[in-house]
């Protein structure tokens, strides 16, 4: 028998599962089905769930020599590349500033404006209100002569 366990009898039925211990189970050297020293080599699966989402690596000599090129730059740190970088970071803050006192100025604007129109719609009602008033007298006077 390969394996021994507490948790079966020898018929092959399983005890109480209160008196299992897994770490009874063991495996005898002797029936190991594969000897230990044997290469196992595993074979990749023929399916894969989602094979276009797996990066593919680089298939020839020019895209290893293209990306090696290209990282190291990356990494480059020189006092002429600082300095272009705060320059760089300067003129950035600089346009900020711009950007964002340019809209607050037109807010400003728009508010402005808004103000003079909302002046002016309020004199044009004022305006209508008189016109109206008028007509109104007008009509009581035209009925009054026609009678």
């Amino acid at each position: 028998m390969p394996f021994s366990a507490d948790a079966t009898d020898r018929t092959g039925s399983f005890q109480d599962i209160d008196t299992f211990n897994p770490l009874s189970l063991s495996v005898e050297p002797e029936h190991h089905p594969i000897p230990l020293s044997t290469p196992i080599s595993i074979q990749p699966l023929a399916w894969q769930p989602w094979p276009n989402l797996l990066p593919k690596p680089p298939h020839n000599h020019q895209t290893d020599h293209i990306l090696s090129n290209i990282a190291p730059m990356h990494f480059k740190k020189s006092d002429s590349g600082s300095s272009k970088k705060s320059i760089r970071r300067e003129e950035n803050n600089a346009a900020a500033r711009r950007y964002r006192q340019k809209r607050l100025d037109r807010i400003s604007e728009l508010e402005a404006a808004l103000e003079t129109m909302t002046k002016e719609r309020n004199d044009l009602r004022l305006n209508l209100a008189g016109a109206e008033a008028e007509i109104g007298i007008l009509k009581d006077l035209m009925r009054g002569v026609e009678m």
